[in-house]
């Protein structure tokens, strides 16, 4: 694809919730390797061996995205040596001019890198430089037909946008200018959207290793407000975590009458959340619950795949009783306004959740 084919084709995405481009040399150039680079899985490499990115993960303004990156040695012969390289160190690494690089900076204006782990194959190194705005990894060599991957976690900006980034892998025959140098190159894009008491009030992120699930909405005052977050903190590999109120719950297939919004969570791709999963939801508009339901994953409207946690103190939590329970109710005064009803609650896992009267 020419220069002039992909600003047609990024123009069309830009729109797109999370864009993918593809970059290509001059006609008539070719590597002598068929290296590919980008998602994992993705199209056998060419001569070319330009790729896409298009995983990142779902993220709110000025959350963490991670994006997982493969190399792969498609051809036959082995590679002695092979790196890869993102933001300000892609940027100021030399070329061969048969493979410019894409157009714009490796990593767009107001994100960082929050961190780089190996996710498949041995021999890889790699470090941030100080500033979080430069990635490298030495990548050791390559059998014939053999891949490695990385996940690089990117701390977004403040501002919703959509923002390109692009990866460079250099191989052994040397980091200078020259054509018999083999570049090559994976670009992608992602989309975020700042939460919003007049737009998207939901919240996304991905969240490192070591730390705990935190998702909130705004507080509008009206409606439904939540946040979620698991009791413990997560394991090494991390994890995403995604959050949506969405329209009304319904209770009528349970033959119970519920309130307000439906608050959904997904955390850790539906597996169970470390310690338990907090649910802190104020219901406005009234002042009395009954308590509230969960709705699993698996939710069919048949027994055994919903809980329901009245707030009665049978259902408070205690060291015997430590998921499908409450931790907090309380409630406005009747001449407040608006009236609110607010209660924390534990569940073991993800799914939606919601109040019945």
């Amino acid at each position: 694809m020419h220069r002039k084919q992909l600003r047609r084709l990024a123009g069309a995405l830009v729109a797109a919730s999370i864009g993918a481009v593809a970059l290509a040399g001059p006609a008539g150039a070719a590597n002598t390797r068929l290296v590919y680079v980008g998602n994992p899985g993705g199209t056998a490499a060419t001569a070319e061996g330009y790729g896409y990115l298009d995983n990142y993960t779902a993220a709110s303004a000025g959350r963490l995205t991670a994006v997982d990156i493969q190399v792969r040695n498609d051809g036959g012969q082995s590679l002695v040596h092979a790196s890869l390289y993102g933001g300000s160190t892609a940027d100021a690494k030399p070329f061969n001019p048969l493979f410019p690089p894409p157009a714009g900076q490796a990593l767009a204006a107001g994100q960082t890198f929050a961190g780089v782990f190996v996710t498949s194959g041995t021999g890889v190194s790699c470090a941030i430089t100080p500033d979080a705005l430069g990635l490298s990894c030495d990548l050791g060599s390559f059998s014939g037909n053999s891949a490695k991957s990385i996940r690089v976690i990117i701390q977004t900006a403040a501002a919703g946008g959509t923002y390109s980034n692009w990866f460079s892998t250099y191989l052994n025959e040397g980091n200078t200018t020259g054509t018999n140098q083999d570049n090559f190159y994976a670009v992608g894009s992602y989309s975020t959207v700042a939460r919003s008491c007049s737009g998207t009030n939901s919240d996304a992120g991905w969240f490192l290793g070591g730390n705990k699930v935190t998702l909130a909405s705004l507080d509008c005052g009206t409606g439904t407000k939540g946040s979620l977050s698991s009791r413990n903190a997560l394991g090494t590999a991390g994890g995403l975590g995604t959050m949506t109120i969405s329209g009304p719950v319904d209770c009528t297939a349970i033959g119970y009458t519920c309130y307000g919004d439906t608050v959904t969570a997904s955390i850790l791709g539906g597996t169970a959340v470390p310690g338990g999963l907090q649910w802190d939801i104020t219901w406005y508009g009234t002042n009395r619950m009954s308590g509230a339901i969960h709705f699993l994953d698996t939710y069919n409207g048949k027994k055994g795949t919903y809980d329901v946690i009245p707030f009665t103190k049978k259902f408070q939590c205690s060291a015997r009783l430590t998921t499908n329970c409450w931790t907090l109710i309380e409630a406005s005064k009747a001449t407040a306004s608006p009236l609110w009803f607010h209660a924390i609650f534990i569940t073991s896992n993800n799914g939606k959740g919601g109040g019945f009267l």
